[in-house]
C-alpha cells in the first residue's frame, strides 16, 4: 500500500476497535517541519487530539488543564508552559481564557491547524501565515468577546 504524504493522515485509537471511538487527523507537514521540536510537536498533536472540533484547515478549540497535560505528555508543569509559550510566540496557538468550577481549573486554547501553518519553511513565513489567519478569523475580536 503506498502513501500519499502530502495529504493529511487520519490517525484512529484503535484500543478497543470502537467504530465510535473519537480519531482525529494530523497533517504530515506538522511532522516534518524543522520549526518544532520533538516536545512542541507532541503537545500540538495532544492539543488538537483533545480538542473539541479537530478537523484540518481549522481553529481546533481545546479546554485542558497544566496538570493533565503534564500528566498525560510526561512533562513537567514548567515545561508544559515553557513550550505552550514558544507556540504562542510562533503564532500557532492562543490561550483563550480559562473556566473552573470548585475543584477543576482548565485553559481554553485556540490552535491553527492549517495546511498552510505546518507548511511553512521559516518563523518569518509562518508568523505571516498565522497572523493572516488570525485577521481573517478576527480572533482578537473574538478572544476580547469572550465571557466567562
Amino acid at each position: 500500500m503506498e502513501y500519499d504524504l502530502d495529504e493529511p493522515f487520519e490517525v484512529r485509537l484503535l484500543e478497543d476497535n470502537d467504530p465510535n471511538r473519537p480519531h482525529f487527523y494530523i497533517y504530515t507537514g506538522l511532522l516534518d517541519s524543522d520549526l518544532f521540536n520533538a516536545d512542541e510537536t507532541i503537545l500540538i498533536i495532544y492539543l488538537i487530539a483533545s480538542a473539541y472540533d479537530n478537523e484540518i484547515n481549522t481553529i481546533n478549540t481545546t479546554a485542558i488543564s497544566m496538570n493533565r497535560l503534564s500528566q498525560q505528555l510526561g512533562m513537567s508543569r514548567v515545561d508544559v508552559r515553557k513550550y505552550i509559550k514558544v507556540l504562542e510566540e510562533k503564532g500557532v496557538l492562543v490561550k483563550k481564557g480559562s473556566v473552573s468550577d470548585d475543584d477543576h481549573f482548565d485553559n481554553i486554547y485556540m490552535i491553527l491547524n492549517y495546511i498552510s501553518v505546518w507548511d511553512c519553511k521559516t518563523l518569518d513565513e509562518l508568523k505571516k501565515e498565522t497572523d493572516r489567519i488570525k485577521k481573517q478569523q478576527g480572533i482578537p475580536f473574538i478572544i476580547s468577546q469572550i465571557c466567562f
